[in-house]
């Protein structure tokens, strides 16, 4: 099947990319949730308190991955959105730290 010279995908390969960005989604956000809990322990081990605040955050965040396919598209977007943006700055943190004390400015 064709629409203005491109191909329209059909219904099994419309299914499939739904399937594979449901999992990407999926991956985004349990990879924040992940992140969180290390970064609590961590923060933990190094004398700060209160770690529960972030693990129940975490587990908030692991039950929305559960439950991705019933969430509204519109909230999926915005936690998967959310997700992708803690799991990014909480990178960007680390390599800047990492550089810092590498170079002696820490």
């Amino acid at each position: 099947m064709h629409d203005e010279g491109r191909a329209v995908p059909t219904e099994a390969e419309r299914r499939a990319a739904e399937i594979q960005a449901y999992r990407d989604d999926k991956a985004v956000i349990e990879a924040a949730a992940a992140c969180m809990r290390y970064r609590a322990v961590q923060q933990y081990y190094a004398g700060l308190q209160r770690k529960e605040v972030a693990l129940g955050f975490a587990v908030v965040l692991d039950t929305l991955a559960m439950h991705l396919r019933t969430l509204d598209p519109d909230v999926r977007r915005i936690v998967v959105d959310a997700c992708a943006e803690f799991t990014h700055r909480v990178v960007r943190d680390e390599e800047s730290y990492r550089w810092r004390a590498t170079n002696g400015l820490q």
